[in-house]
């Protein structure tokens, strides 16, 4: 049986396949191919060649760090560090554009009582930086914590253009939860023993 292709969503999605188009090759000059950084889900920098500010991991810890009881980002901190055409996307959802993404940002400290996130290692290598964090969420009395990592990718000025975060939403969600807590150790242990 012959292999089934399945589109990406770049091949899908027009805005995204507009994006890939590098400045210089759509003002008409000619880059290298090896310039073109292209991530593991195909979104190629635009014109990694010509990235003029480097990526500060200091900046990154700052941005990446939220002690319980203070307020977090600001409309104008999250415009200042993102590009108003950023592609957000987690376990629960998936944004495009610096409005959807404070949304997303704004509503998640609505919904809970106190957030906290830490940073731990961080690693940058051209215009790609992943940060490995933890998450504290207070909602209701209950506090969960769910430790994961984010793939930030960088335009020519400096700003994220796509943030993709990875963690268990799952286990962390509902295994504090009276019933269903037993239910998905007894799930997790189906699949990993």
């Amino acid at each position: 049986m012959p292999l089934r292709h399945f589109p990406t969503r770049r091949q899908r999605d027009p805005a995204l396949q507009n994006r890939v188009e590098p400045a210089s090759i759509a003002a008409g000059k000619t880059v290298p191919a090896e310039s073109l950084r292209t991530s593991n889900r195909g979104l190629r920098h635009p014109d990694a060649a010509l990235m003029s500010p480097a990526v500060d991991p200091a900046q990154l810890r700052a941005l990446f760090s939220k002690p319980y009881g203070t307020p977090g980002p600001s409309e104008a901190q999250w415009r200042e560090r993102y590009a108003d055409d950023v592609h957000f996307s987690d376990p629960t959802q998936e944004r495009q554009g610096i409005d959807a993404y404070i949304a997303a940002q704004e509503g998640l400290l609505q919904r809970c009582d106190d957030t906290y996130l830490t940073p731990g290692a961080i690693a940058v290598e051209g215009n790609t930086a992943f940060v490995e964090w933890e998450m504290g969420l207070k909602i209701k009395g209950i506090e969960f914590v769910y430790p994961g990592t984010t793939r930030l990718l960088f335009n020519s000025e400096g700003k994220i253009f796509d943030h993709r975060d990875y963690f268990d939403f799952v286990g962390p969600t509902f295994a504090p939860v009276p019933l269903l807590g037993g239910f998905v150790r007894w799930l997790y242990r189906r699949f990993v023993d």
